[in-house]
């Protein structure tokens, strides 16, 4: 992948990095920033189409350890301004954590307004399968807030790649059938009702980002999904995982 296409992510690395004393370096058409014992550096991994944050431990101009990955995004040609807007937040973020700055909100956290179900006979717009999710785990209204005051709006790819995969995961790895349907009864909801907007959060965001690379999950998934309940959410998910792999343009296919 041209680095042309992730360039407002390394540009929002890059300020943050030299506006805090770090010192941009090339090496081998790579750039890189060093300072106050440490590396960072943005590279994309084109086998597991990964754009991965990456720090290293270093003494003068050497390493003292090898490059560790920090955060990671898949990011494949149908990735689009707002996936890239996701990602960037969510480098600065891991970037501000490490280094000890303090990231300013953009409103209060206490006067976010949490989401709300609609109707069951509506349409599911991203508002509602937000809200369904904080029914299921309310621990995350806190995540919620802490979005939408950040970012100023509701980046949802931000949001459930970062909370509703690593729940789908952990049940997923339980095996526990019961708490595996309840997870899979909102999506398939989600899927079947939802807007353009849902439809790409539940392919991208939740099942994608859960299953790239995670063989073992990735099986479980498979075992839970031939129900016929959820046949459509087995269609999504080969659709999905096959234009990733192949690097397809899916957007173009989904409207």
């Amino acid at each position: 992948m041209e680095k042309s296409f992730y360039k407002s992510v390394t540009d929002k690395v890059e300020e943050l990095l030299l506006n805090n004393g770090y010192e941009k370096k090339s090496e081998n058409d790579s750039e890189y920033y060093t300072g106050k014992g440490n590396a960072f550096v943005v590279e994309y991994n084109e086998q597991n189409k990964l754009l991965e944050l990456k720090v290293a431990a270093i003494s003068g101009e050497e390493e003292e350890s090898a490059f560790r990955v920090m955060s990671s995004w898949l990011l494949t040609d149908e990735s689009d301004e707002r996936d890239l807007k996701s990602i960037g937040n969510d480098f600065e973020d891991s970037l501000s954590e490490f280094i000890g700055i303090k990231t300013s909100t953009v409103q209060n956290r206490n006067n976010v307004v949490m989401p709300t179900k609609q109707a069951k006979a509506d349409t599911v717009d991203i508002g509602a399968m937000a809200a369904r999710f904080l029914s299921i785990y309310p621990a995350h209204k806190d995540d919620y807030k802490t979005n939408v005051s950040t970012y100023g709006e509701f980046l949802y790819d931000d949001f459930f790649s970062k909370y509703a995969t690593v729940e789908f995961a952990t049940v997923l790895k339980s095996d526990e059938k019961k708490r595996i349907n309840k997870m899979l009864d909102w999506l398939y909801e989600c899927y079947i009702k939802g807007d353009d907007n849902v439809v790409n959060a539940v392919m991208y965001s939740v099942i994608a980002q859960t299953l790239v690379n995670n063989p073992e999950v990735e099986k479980t998934f498979d075992q839970y999904v031939v129900a016929d309940k959820y046949k459509y959410l087995k269609d999504a998910k080969f659709g999905v995982m096959n234009f990733i792999k192949k690097g397809t343009n899916a957007k173009k296919y989904l409207g």
